[in-house]
């Protein structure tokens, strides 16, 4: 059984080999630096992933369409139209904003228009809003067609939806090129972490060539194949480890030095709510993906170093593992 007293020498024999390795390892500044190279380019391009995440967010929140209602318009005729909105298989958020609460928001917004309307005892000039977000700039025509149908004559005016503006379009521009950035994003993720992965498999295959002898002795006196590799699997993940650790320090004091290196990041800079908002999500976000990232670093050690031996022979023609468990 794997939690037999047999398997529980076998672990803590291999745990104190692999620390003994990493110490005697003449090489073991070159391949801890090639491991942080790769760890830091995964949590960069994590950073990029959250980033384009956050831009699309921001985005989505300025893309949204704001329909003034009438002033006659009853609250039952109000009701029916927003909830007819809210139906709508294309519309991706809706929300009703009134009078008071365009006002407090405009408050926030332009604290200097407020205080000059209360000055000169004004009324509130802003109207009933309902804020609509479509999923996509190609639903905006069958938008359109349903602002204008009849019974929604005396709630909405649909003059203003004659045609889309120009910063729309650049918005919408900007939302397909974020996902399109996105995906990228991804797939030199991935593309990182395999490269990563055949990095570890040649450095066990590299450091078995380097012990064959003591391996293929081992193999001869009839010792399990976990024996064998036990010692680099923990090598290895003690490598990774120690890599993510510098490389999450690295981003870590990277993002702190951002405004610092690129003053538009700094507050009151063009992209400073961005920064904002990548920081937000990183709070949340961060500390569960360097955990996970920790959690499975014994697993690709692992299967790394069962691969990495595997896929090695000795001089005598034997192989130097097979499968870790009889």
């Amino acid at each position: 059984m794997l939690l037999s007293p047999e398997y529980g020498i076998l672990f803590k024999r291999g745990l104190r080999r692999g620390i003994l390795n990493i110490v005697r390892d003449r090489g073991l500044g070159a391949s801890l630096a090639a491991f942080v190279a790769a760890a830091a380019l995964i949590q960069f391009l994590f950073l990029l992933f959250i980033g384009a995440e956050s831009l699309e967010r921001m985005l989505r929140a300025q893309t949204d369409l704001r329909l003034e209602i009438l002033s006659g318009a009853t609250n039952q005729e109000i009701q029916q139209f927003y909830g007819g909105i809210r139906e709508l298989p294309y519309v991706d958020e809706a929300q009703y904003v009134t009078r008071e609460q365009a006002y407090e928001l405009e408050r926030r917004r332009d604290p200097e228009l407020v205080a000059f309307l209360e000055e000169y005892n004004l009324e509130n000039p802003f109207p009933d809003t309902i804020a609509v977000t479509l999923r996509s700039l190609d639903d905006y025509d069958a938008f359109a067609a349903f602002i204008r149908q009849e019974q929604w004559k005396s709630v909405v005016d649909p003059t203003f939806l004659s045609q889309v503006t120009d910063q729309e379009q650049q918005v919408y521009e900007m939302l397909r090129f974020t996902e399109a950035g996105r995906s990228l994003v991804l797939f030199f993720l991935l593309l990182v972490a395999g490269v990563a992965f055949f990095l570890l498999i040649e450095l066990v295959r590299r450091r078995a060539l380097e012990r064959r002898e003591e391996i293929l002795i081992e193999r001869l006196v009839g010792a399990s194949p976990l024996s064998s590799i036990l010692p680099f699997a923990v090598e290895a993940s003690a490598l990774m480890s120690a890599a993510l650790l510098l490389s999450v320090l690295l981003i870590v004091f990277l993002l702190l030095s951002l405004p610092a290196l690129v003053p538009a990041f700094s507050v009151g800079g063009p992209f400073a709510a961005l920064k904002n908002a990548v920081f937000s999500s990183l709070r949340v976000s961060g500390p569960v993906i360097t955990l996970l990232e920790f959690l499975v670093i014994p697993v690709i050690g692992f299967t790394g170093a069962w691969i990495g031996l595997s896929h090695e022979r000795t001089t005598y023609g034997f192989p130097l593992t097979s499968s870790p468990f009889p």
